[in-house]
């Protein structure tokens, strides 16, 4: 079973992007041909546009999904919906560690690159960075930065609520802290900034970690 509505919100998407290679959205008439030619295989235009159309209940049958899939150069499960991945290759890979297909071409790029003969390979960099013992710090420190810019972004109209948020997180052990001037408790529009600092700090830290390695 498949969600149809998913599959043919990514089968607009695809025929769209053909427009980026070739300069045009191909009509439905366009594409019908095009496959036809490519595979010899026949998919009516008015079958294109219902596969597309999230209004009507046109099932697509085993034979067309594989087709369109090759067509377009994503995997079976990218079509349906049932992963980030286009490249099949790469869907083993974001099952086990959540890579997108962007992420992962990165890392290909990375690795193919040429460097200076004094610089450490990109790879053994990125394995140390990785590897050190405040990446974990690192990344759980960057998954709040959204959050925070979007407490920054609200300005001071939004600043009250986010106190009152905040403030009913803190314990009372860290208001007596605060009182006695041993901890500062951080303002929520402020709190974008502290995590940039926080950032800087940790990959000072693990860049010096890595050199002395």
């Amino acid at each position: 079973m498949y969600d149809r509505n998913i599959t043919a919100e990514i089968l607009g998407d695809l025929r769209e992007e053909v427009k980026y290679k070739t300069g045009k959205k191909p009509t439905f008439k366009e594409l019908s041909k095009d496959i036809e030619e490519k595979f010899d295989v026949y998919i009516s235009d008015t079958s294109l546009c219902d596969y597309e159309n999230t209004s009507k209940h046109k099932e697509m049958n085993v034979k067309n999904l594989i087709l369109l899939a090759e067509y377009y150069g994503v995997s079976y499960d990218y079509l349906l919906g049932k992963s980030p991945c286009r490249k099949r290759e790469n869907i083993d890979i974001n099952n086990r560690l959540g890579l997108s297909d962007k992420a992962i071409l990165k890392l290909e790029a990375l690795n193919n690159t040429k460097q200076k003969p004094y610089q450490t390979p990109y790879n053994d960099a990125l394995n140390s960075f990785i590897e050190s013992d405040e990446f974990d710090y690192f990344i759980d420190t960057l998954s709040k930065c959204k959050y925070a810019y979007f407490l920054k972004d609200q300005g001071l109209i939004f600043n009250e609520a986010a106190k009152e948020e905040v403030g009913s997180t803190i314990t009372d052990e860290q208001r007596r802290l605060s009182l006695e001037g041993k901890m500062i408790l951080v303002e929520p529009s402020n709190y974008f900034d502290i995590l940039m600092s926080t950032l800087q700090g940790i990959t000072r830290n693990i860049a010096q970690e890595i050199s002395e390695d």
